[in-house]
């Protein structure tokens, strides 16, 4: 099991006076949507005999909610004020963002996600995340894609992972988001 939970190191004031409405993230994860895995699944760990058993959220929330804390962390940590909304991005977003007060909102759409264990941890990623205006339309989107493999531990793998993958994963989402000059300036708007 893997716990995610986000504390940024750095602090600033890029998004300062900018609100952003943050969307439910929606977990597109083909072994979640086909429901061959739960939306807590995180990954893999394999025996030495190298079969693989799932790998969940440490709590069991679905991956998606952790997506969305670490986000609302990451942006509020580059000043933003977020407001944090559970819904999907297609169901009226102009009225959405006008009762939050907000002039943009932020989805991201978690297509790939996962780490496979056996020695090193091997992370696959495909992230996405799209900034709309009031007008519910998209005026900017920006996509995270790739591979890595990460330091491990003949001796604990397990350990191994727990430690590395979580940070690694919130080094994904502040490149994606916060630390990404496309979507932060959509986000200032």
């Amino acid at each position: 099991m893997h716990e995610f939970d986000y504390r940024p190191a750095e602090r600033s004031n890029l998004g300062a006076g900018a609100t952003v409405l943050l969307l439910m993230p929606e977990d597109r994860r083909p072994e979640v949507v086909t429901g061959d895995e739960r939306p807590s699944f995180v990954g893999e760990l394999r025996s030495g005999a190298g079969i693989p058993y799932s790998v969940k959220t440490k709590d069991g929330q679905p991956f998606a909610a952790v997506v969305a804390e670490t986000v609302e962390r990451d942006l509020e940590a580059a000043g933003f004020r977020v407001v944090v909304d559970p819904g999907p991005a297609g169901l009226n977003l102009p009225a959405r963002l006008h009762k939050s007060e907000a002039r943009r909102a932020l989805a991201v759409t978690i297509r790939e996600f996962h780490s496979d264990t056996y020695i090193e941890p091997t992370v696959t990623w495909e992230l996405v995340a799209t900034v709309f205006d009031e007008h519910g339309s998209v005026v900017a989107s920006d996509t995270r894609t790739g591979e890595m493999e990460l330091p491990g531990s003949f001796w604990n793998p397990k350990k191994a992972a727990a430690r590395q993958v979580p940070p690694f994963f919130y080094r994904l989402v502040h490149e994606l988001v916060a630390g990404n000059p496309i979507i932060v300036d959509a986000l200032k708007g």
